[in-house]
């Protein structure tokens, strides 16, 4: 009798043992208890909250960056507009603000390129058009901004309307102050001028025209004061 318990009893412990790994699969086919899940919640959120300060850093920086670069092509289109003009353009920026404008540089070249806009006979008898670039516009983000320390920002002053005449919106601009223009001229050369975009943090770029060449770049990004 002895023999046949404790042979019952090995018989007992080995079905036993055997059904330990379909007890663990069941109980891990249930899915993860409130207190998993809320660990995991935390971490998620505690990943979140350190690493957010960089990612709107790098958000920020992007659109001030992304800014400096829209108002560098613009530059170099104004150079590109009196070169195939043959008339000076100017460059022109709102102080604090965040509208541009591309125009002629005067009321003359203006009225010039108005009449020469009506199809003209050449010389060949084929019909020609001067097109007449006029361009306004705004920097791509709400956060960033023309800082009034550059070139020509810290003399505001109107445009009349007749400037703005066949630009879309065009009331939108004229009751804006506009910085003083930079001027791009017919050989492609123009004055050393330093435009300045910054965002609330003082975060920045400078975009910068050369004068002897009318070329222009765009600076990394800086921090705090300019330079």
């Amino acid at each position: 009798m002895r023999l046949n318990h404790s042979h019952a009893i090995r018989k007992l412990s080995r079905r036993e043992a055997a059904a330990w790994p379909s007890a663990i699969g069941i109980r891990a086919r249930r899915g993860f208890t409130l207190f998993e899940l809320l660990i995991v919640l935390t971490i998620l959120t505690t990943i979140v909250a350190l690493s957010w300060p960089a990612l709107e850093r790098f958000y920020l920086e992007y659109r001030v960056r992304q800014a400096g670069q829209l108002v560098q092509a613009r530059l170099a289109g104004t150079r590109v507009h009196a070169i195939d003009t043959g008339y000076d353009y100017q460059f022109r920026f709102e102080p604090e603000g965040q509208r541009f404008l591309v125009l002629p540089n005067d009321a003359q070249a203006l009225a010039a390129l108005q009449s020469a806009a009506s199809p003209t006979a050449s010389a060949s008898g084929t019909t020609a058009t001067v097109r007449i670039p006029r361009i306004a516009g705004r920097l791509p983000s709400t956060t960033a901004h023309f800082d009034s320390t550059s070139t020509g920002g810290s003399t505001p002053q109107p445009i009349p309307a007749e400037w703005l005449t066949g630009i879309p919106d065009a009331e939108q601009f004229t009751s804006a102050n506009w910085s003083a223009p930079l001027v791009f001229h017919a050989d492609g050369s123009a004055a050393t001028a330093r435009v300045i975009i910054r965002d609330k943090k003082s975060r920045y770029v400078v975009v910068t025209v050369r004068s002897m060449t009318g070329g222009v770049t765009v600076s990394a990004i800086e921090n705090g004061g300019t330079r």
